[in-house]
């Protein structure tokens, strides 16, 4: 049915699997790349008679097949948060839920985060008020805690020894248990974001 040009970041967790079920079925593979499942998947989701075929359904449906947040840092630039921006817009694939930046000038933090996609958690010409040499850029897709403005990233934090920003991708595992510890501590939560987890150890 055409032509297909695919490119890929990422792992497809259970690609062996998948590989080992399209080859008993007849698929031939030219590469060892877990990419080219993805175009196999692809290619039999296209054909008629095999559309919502058990061997796409069956635990990694398309909507899964999706990127876990894109992070975005600079260092030493005077348009910094401007090119954060640009950044994080060529990351937007990455995550669609939220969109933020911070900027430091060496002394002060300044920010926006917003809900959306970059160009609407911009929309209002805040980029202007965010000032600094360098800077971190964050667009969420998120995997731990609610889609909410609160989870947006990058976090800002302020203690007694000065102030933290700080964007992250991925999963920590164990966050659950480190939090009721650390709350059996004393430590107060904002966000139910594992981001935030990391900040307090």
């Amino acid at each position: 049915k055409g032509s297909l040009a695919l490119a890929h970041n990422g792992n497809l967790v259970n690609a062996d699997r998948i590989k080992r079920r399209l080859e008993e079925d007849g698929s031939i593979f030219q590469t060892t790349s877990d990419t080219e499942v993805i175009a196999h998947l692809i290619a039999r989701s296209r054909a008629s008679s095999l559309v919502g075929s058990e061997l796409i359904v069956d635990d990694v449906p398309w909507e899964k097949l999706n990127e876990e947040c894109g992070v975005f840092g600079i260092f030493q630039h005077d348009e910094a948060p401007q090119l954060s921006y640009y950044g994080i817009h060529a990351l937007q694939h990455r995550g669609q839920e939220s969109a933020g930046i911070v900027a430091s000038d060496g002394e002060c933090l300044t920010y926006h985060r917003g809900m959306g996609l970059v160009t609407e958690a911009f929309a209002k010409g805040q980029l202007d008020s965010i000032k600094g040499t360098m800077a971190i850029g964050h667009v969420r897709y998120s995997t731990t805690g609610a889609s909410r403005i609160e989870n947006a990233q990058p976090l800002l934090f302020k203690f007694a020894k000065g102030s933290l920003a700080l964007a992250h991708n991925g999963n920590l595992v164990n966050a659950d248990r480190i939090k009721r510890r650390l709350e059996e501590d004393g430590s107060i939560f904002q966000t139910t974001s594992d981001t935030e987890v990391i900040a307090h150890l």
